[in-house]
């Protein structure tokens, strides 16, 4: 398994927005959008990411599990990406499907999962989807049984705290959701700002910092650009970057501004190798 993450690397994944999926208003065919994923994959792996994650960006369901059409066209997605790179590659099954994400992982040999929602209890607030709000409060025994029952114990997971396009149900500290969210087996800490394309702010990312410690990776989850870089990268191990790397309006990558993010990651100093 490819790790995503290397001590003493600020390591940068490119995001894979997929547009609409199987059995969705707007659907274009598995070949289109397998082709526009591959298109992107290859422009940020020219830009010199370290890693890709798929994302279902455009997906509108009702609740935070997704249905068969949908996971079996992610499927197809995702191992012709894998097949396609060298690169590790993850997933991210908005809203959030950690049953599809990991079933995902294994069936597609898939190197690390993200989750927007983990420890915390939230309300959507999208801003990017016209699905009714709903509830979001992970069941994290059933977490555990899901990467049990599939072997995945050893997929990484990448957990976020304090999410965007999320409002908190329950009063909690970040850095406290941050102890639990590896308490709860995420092998990296995902922080971000309010919504899609917003930084979260350099100090909440050092607070989450000194909440971990030095052993945990730690990731900012949204916002990050070239003119950021330096401050957001202080206290964090890497970064997934979608808005940044791509024409304005969610259009193709640009190679010239993956380079431009991937420079400016390569020159925050690393402080010293966990």
């Amino acid at each position: 398994m490819r790790s995503a993450l290397r001590p003493g690397h600020k390591a940068i994944t490119g995001v894979l927005h997929l547009g609409r999926l199987l059995g969705q208003e707007g659907f274009a065919g598995v070949g289109a959008l397998t082709a526009a994923a591959l298109d992107d994959a290859r422009a940020l792996e020219a830009g010199g990411v370290d890693a890709l994650l798929v994302e279902n960006f455009a997906d509108a369901s009702p609740g935070p599990f997704v249905d068969a059409a949908t996971v079996a066209c992610l499927a197809r997605v995702c191992a012709a990406v894998r097949a396609a790179t060298a690169l590790p590659v993850g997933v991210n099954v908005l809203p959030n499907d950690y049953r599809a994400a990991f079933a995902l992982a294994r069936a597609c040999g898939l190197d690390f999962v993200q989750l927007d929602v983990l420890v915390d209890a939230v309300r959507t607030d999208y801003s990017y989807s016209d699905a009714p709000p709903f509830e979001v409060r992970v069941d994290l025994a059933d977490l555990a049984a899901v990467r049990a029952r599939l072997g995945a114990q050893g997929v990484p997971l990448w957990g976020t705290v304090h999410p965007k396009h999320y409002a908190l149900l329950e009063a909690t500290a970040l850095e406290a959701q941050a102890v639990a969210a590896v308490q709860a087996g995420a092998q990296a800490v995902v922080v971000t700002g309010a919504a899609t394309g917003q930084a979260p702010d350099a100090g909440r990312v050092a607070r989450v910092r000194r909440a971990l410690g030095q052993d945990v990776p730690l990731v900012v989850g949204s916002g990050l650009d070239a003119s950021n870089a330096a401050a957001l990268l202080e206290h964090a191990d890497g970064a997934i970057v979608g808005t940044a790397l791509r024409a304005p309006g969610l259009g193709p990558v640009v190679v010239e501004q993956v380079r431009a993010v991937v420079a400016a990651a390569r020159a925050v100093r690393v402080h010293s190798p966990r």
